[in-house]
């Protein structure tokens, strides 16, 4: 397992997003929902989901080993399918590269809640950049 103590992303640390496992093609994030995490209905905004997808999916794609310079990726497309209300308690997502070449990659993900029920799944298309 690498998990590095800082993954250099302002804005996911900003939502409390936080790294538990980055393996070859493989992501794991988790988070504690908070109260500013909620829309209207008491619900898990979608777009903290999307963007909890969207990370974990991103990273998938992007390990290298301690001594390599960093990659980076830009999102082509994320498709998000919405299961269950998430309301309050961890929220845990995992992605894995699916596939791809030299210069996009694939990616599925799932969100899933404490209790293991499933929250959204996510489909995505990735870029490397230079």
């Amino acid at each position: 397992m690498s998990v590095p103590d800082n993954v250099d992303n302002p804005f996911i640390a900003l939502l409390g997003i936080e790294l538990i496992e980055w393996l070859a093609d493989y992501a794991e994030f988790g988070m504690s929902v908070r109260v500013d995490h909620l829309n209207r209905q008491a619900m898990v905004h979608g777009g903290v989901l999307a963007t909890l997808l969207d990370v974990a999916s991103g990273y998938a794609g992007l390990h290298v080993p301690p001594d390599a310079p960093p990659r980076h990726a830009v999102t082509l497309s994320l498709a998000i399918n919405y299961v269950a209300a998430a309301r309050q308690g961890r929220l845990t997502v995992r992605a894995r590269r699916t596939g791809g070449g030299r210069t996009i990659y694939y990616t599925q993900a799932e969100v899933l809640d404490e209790a293991g029920t499933l929250i959204a799944t996510a489909q995505g298309a990735f870029k490397y950049r230079a």
